[in-house]
């Protein structure tokens, strides 16, 4: 088993995920700014309405959830391999009737490579 790194060997990088601890020039670990105060920079940025890439799972509902309880307008796309699967269908419409936003549905870039 490899052992784990210890923080503070830990180097920062340019691209850091959402949710996890950032690090700054000194490489002290600064923790991530509330979900909220995201939501509202990100809202100012993009005039309150912003694109989310909506698969169905907990981690897009809950997004859209956020953002809609900010009052940001969600503009939601989903990606598909194979179109008009009616599994897929049925979930992406009760998500639209719910919401009562269309949700895009958009060929994966992926789907090239089948």
């Amino acid at each position: 088993m490899m052992p784990m790194m210890p923080p503070e060997t830990i180097r920062s990088g340019t691209d850091m995920i959402p949710g996890t601890l950032q690090l700054n020039r000194r490489d002290k670990i600064t923790p991530v700014p509330p979900g909220e105060q995201i939501i509202d920079t990100i809202a100012a940025k993009c005039n309150n309405k912003v694109l989310l890439a909506f698969s169905c799972g907990k981690d897009a509902i809950a997004a859209w959830l956020a953002l809609k309880a900010r009052g940001v307008e969600v503009v939601p796309y989903y990606y598909y391999l194979c179109p008009d699967l009616e599994f897929i269908e049925s979930s992406l419409k009760y998500y639209e009737e719910y919401f009562e936003t269309p949700i895009m549905r958009v060929p994966s870039p992926s789907i090239y490579r089948l």
